[in-house]
Order: C-alpha cells, then structure tokens, then sequence
C-alpha cells in the first residue's frame, strides 16, 4: 500500500513487525469478506517454505495442489502435528469434498 501512495509517506512502509510463517500455522484469523467467521492458516505443502513473500489463499476446489494438500492434512495425523494443524482445522472441509 505505501508504493501504492496510499498511506501518508508513499515508499516508505512503516514495519510494525517480524513475523515467521511457522509462527501463523495453526492460528486462526478472520476476513471481513470471507463467509466463514474463522479462517485457519494451513501449510501450502508444494512450495519452498525456505522463503517467504506473502499469504495467499488456497482453493482446494480450483487448484489440485491445494485440494491434495487438503487431503493430505486431513488424512495424516503426523503431519498435522508437525505444522501445528488440529483435525477440527481441516474436517469442515471434509465434509465439502
């Protein structure tokens, strides 16, 4: 937003903090557009997790990545603990596969 010259000093975007993305697995948040009231962040399995340059969303009914990355989530309890994933993150989902 600040190379978008929305925010008052435009280029120079105010770092509030530093976050790891093994930090926000497992958490919840919300979207203000999202039909859901909470949304979990899960692992995206097929990319390197060794760099990080944002948060996107995964559409497990429009990317076949995404759906087996569900599947895998759901199906492995080993993997699930190593990503910090409850089952009831991944279930709901279950039911709309």
């Amino acid at each position: 937003m600040s190379f978008q010259e929305i925010l008052p000093n435009p280029g120079h975007p105010l770092k509030l903090a530093t976050v790891a993305g093994w930090d926000l697995l497992g958490k919840t948040v919300c979207s203000p557009s999202a039909m859901y009231s909470k949304i979990h962040i899960l692992p995206l399995l097929t990319i390197s997790m060794d760099k990080g340059t944002g948060i996107v969303t995964s559409v497990p009914s429009d990317s076949p990545d995404d759906y087996i990355a569900l599947r895998d989530l759901q199906e492995s309890e080993e993997l699930r603990s190593k990503y910090y994933i409850d089952l009831s993150m991944v279930r709901s989902a279950m039911l709309l596969s």
